[in-house]
């Protein structure tokens, strides 16, 4: 027994097919879904910028913010990333605001190293930034204005 072409029922199945295929025009997506969250996490852990993420991965930035949409993996390894920096960041800024002690060798005209604390003392540039970050509404530099303005002009006063 042959089947005929046309057949209602393989003609039905290749229409649900057809509505299950993925979108195939356009260029092959350079994602990778091992490869790409990885190199994210790590560009991210080195202080690199979207812009600078995308031009390593040879991409557009409109791509790469378009792939943090659509792979929550890959999202999560760029924030994972991004996020020991902004915390490594986050701590230096806190210790130059505060002022702090840094060991140091130091090497005496004899030759011989000795440790030694050296203080820094507290960055008062540091400090604002940190307060102007942490507590907005207080410290920011931009003050809001509202002004309500009424302007009444008589037609005599227009030169018509």
């Amino acid at each position: 027994m042959t089947k005929k072409a046309g057949n209602g029922s393989n003609s039905k199945n290749n229409s649900n097919n057809e509505k299950h295929k993925k979108n195939l025009g356009g260029r092959p997506t350079k994602y990778n879904a091992f490869f790409t969250p990885k190199v994210a996490f790590l560009a991210g852990k080195l202080g690199y910028t979207d812009f600078k993420i995308a031009e390593v991965l040879e991409i557009n930035e409109e791509t790469l913010n378009s792939w943090k949409k659509r792979h929550p993996k890959f999202s999560n390894s760029l924030q994972k990333g991004k996020g020991s920096v902004n915390d490594q960041v986050e701590n230096s800024l806190i210790r130059r605001a505060l002022g702090c002690y840094v060991p140091e060798t130091k090497v005496l005209r004899d030759g011989t190293k000795i440790e030694i604390q050296k203080h820094y003392p507290p960055e008062p540039r540091a400090a604002r930034s940190l307060l102007e970050v942490r507590n907005p509404k207080r410290w920011r530099n931009k003050t809001d204005v509202t002004a309500n303005i009424n302007i009444t002009i008589d037609k005599d006063d227009l030169d018509v």
